[in-house]
């Protein structure tokens, strides 16, 4: 299956779960707490230009959870430094958080962002979490298969879905992706502008079939690999490398099978859809 290449021969207990279940959940109640209030925002950078007090607040709360349980792990963050334990090695546990993926859709107002948790050894995937904390919709992500609110789901529960394809942005496309994006358009039969993380959970539900992403970072990424993986679905980078930490930037293809894998890597060497 595909998922045992990436996941390799790891193992995770069931404390680092039910510590990131936890984690996900405090961060969230903090996302709460602000959404739809009156924040002072900060502008960062191209690809991640905001930033607020929620997120902040949410993810000192989520490391304080980890690293009061784990105090021996890595930990990495989207607003603050790594915690990097002096007798680290290549095979020390890795968190990573996103305490709030979708920022401009949180203070635009909207429900659609998430909290991202990821843990990861030795460049091999553990777990991943995508929460929702309005909804308190929860994936769960790992070896044993991906779960939404604790019942398994698989890519193909749903065979005959219509492609539905999606990208948060089109501006965080290339010119040359943003063709090949538009090509792949001619035979999808809705195209999906919104989401960020929560774009991955519903792939791995089957309802949506093909993800389009460049420009992301590994906070970005790190949890819904296993969580597309863990729901039979594919997620690697444009050439159909395996994702893999340590990357400045990512460009990656998430999709329900290798047929669409495959379709959306021809039309990027050039090749029109039929």
């Amino acid at each position: 299956m595909i998922w045992q290449v990436f996941f390799g021969k790891f193992k995770m207990d069931n404390k680092i779960k039910e510590i990131a279940v936890e984690a996900a959940r405090v961060g969230g109640e903090i996302l709460v707490q602000y959404f739809r209030s009156s924040l002072d925002v900060e502008v960062k950078s191209e690809f991640s230009p905001l930033v607020s007090k929620a997120d902040r607040e949410a993810e000192v709360a989520i490391r304080n959870t980890i690293i009061n349980a784990f105090p021996k792990h890595i930990v990495r963050g989207e607003e603050f430094d790594d915690v990097i334990p002096g007798d680290s090695d290549d095979e020390t546990i890795n968190w990573v958080i996103d305490p709030l993926d979708g920022t401009t859709a949180y203070l635009s107002g909207m429900p659609s962002f998430v909290v991202l948790i990821a843990v990861w050894q030795s460049n091999n995937p553990l777990l991943g979490i995508i929460y929702q904390p309005l909804t308190k919709d929860m994936w769960v992500g790992t070896k044993d298969g991906t779960t939404l609110n604790g019942i398994p789901i698989m890519v193909n529960d749903y065979p005959n879905q219509p492609l539905i394809l999606a990208t948060t942005s089109p501006d965080y496309l290339s010119p040359h992706t943003f063709k090949a994006f538009n090509e792949i358009q001619k035979v999808a039969s809705v195209t999906q502008f919104g989401g960020d993380g929560h774009l991955f959970g519903s792939l791995a539900c089957g309802r949506i079939s093909l993800i389009i992403e460049e420009g992301l970072k590994w906070h970005d990424v790190a949890a819904v690999v296993p969580i597309v993986l863990g729901a039979g679905g594919n997620i690697c980078s444009f050439s159909g490398d395996k994702i893999q930490p340590k990357k400045d930037s990512y460009s990656i293809i998430a999709s329900v099978s290798n047929t669409l894998t495959n379709k959306f890597q021809s039309v990027l060497r050039g090749n029109l859809v039929g």
